[in-house]
């Protein structure tokens, strides 16, 4: 078993003070053993989210349009801290989870990504695959299975992880981004390890899930239907979620509004003044 960070050392780095809000997030939970929460909650971060540091507290952000992908982001963070952060909607179609904590920040910040590779559980390294593969992965219509990120060591990682469950006929090359004037790599995955891939890792993603369901009823290849929730975005209690979201968004736009309005006042005000 692999030991983790321990209280002890977050609170060496960070010891309690007198701050209220400082004492709230010392008394976080801090995982001992790597688990399927913990792996499938770094692939998150890794992938659609990242850690940052604004003046105002240590932060965690996790940004992704499909409403499953946030919700199995909150899951991990509660039953693995006891906190779900404060979700709402962003620009477009996309929604933003944020948690704001310095101990479960620095805990993400120091974890190592050997850890999952030298795990001997397959329900971990299968955990962070799929999250990796929600986030950064594709399938295309014709069943091909891939993933890209900007960083090499993140693609080589994967790579190592399904040749340990058998996916060993994969192909990786680089695109060249002209635009941003960076290496994309790519992972492509042959299409004859689709039905391995499905049993050991598989989709939360309820796009994916269909369109590799439609690839299997094409070529006959997986004989059983996938289980995904067609009408997952139209449970009554992911329609409530969603609308204090965009309540939330609306709100955050009219005090916008507001604040823009007052300056332009202020402004114009000055001008006069001077004048």
């Amino acid at each position: 078993k692999i030991v983790l960070l321990s209280m002890e050392y977050m609170e060496l780095i960070y010891p309690k003070s007198k701050s209220k809000n400082n004492l709230r997030l010392i008394n976080y939970p801090i995982p001992k053993e790597i688990n399927e929460d913990v792996a499938r909650a770094y692939g998150h971060i890794i992938s659609d989210g990242h850690l940052t540091r604004p003046f105002w507290g240590d932060k965690i952000i996790y940004c992704n349009k499909q409403m499953e992908l946030i919700n199995d982001f909150e899951n991990c963070f509660e039953r693995l801290f006891g906190t779900s952060g404060n979700t709402y909607k962003g620009k477009g179609d996309n929604y933003i989870c944020t948690i704001y904590s310095r101990i479960i920040w620095t805990y993400f910040k120091n974890f190592n990504v050997n850890w999952i590779l030298e795990s001997k559980d397959e329900k971990v390294k299968s955990a962070f695959l799929q999250a990796c593969f929600d986030d950064e992965g594709s399938i295309s219509k014709d069943g091909i299975i891939s993933i890209c990120q900007k960083e090499e060591g993140y693609i080589n990682n994967i790579k190592k992880l399904l040749n340990e469950f058998g996916i060993t006929n994969t192909t990786k090359y680089i695109i060249h981004n002209k635009k941003y004037n960076v290496n994309i790599y790519n992972l492509r995955i042959s299409c004859k390890h689709n039905s391995l891939f499905q049993e050991e890792i598989g989709f939360v993603n309820i796009n994916k899930k269909k369109r590799l369901n439609d690839y299997f009823s094409k070529s006959g290849e997986y004989l059983e239907d996938l289980e995904y929730d067609k009408k997952y975005n139209q449970r009554p209690e992911v329609k409530e979620r969603k609308r204090e979201y965009d309540k939330g968004y609306l709100q955050r736009i009219e005090v916008k509004e507001r604040r823009r309005d007052y300056y332009r006042k202020y402004r114009e005000k000055n001008k006069l003044i001077k004048n």
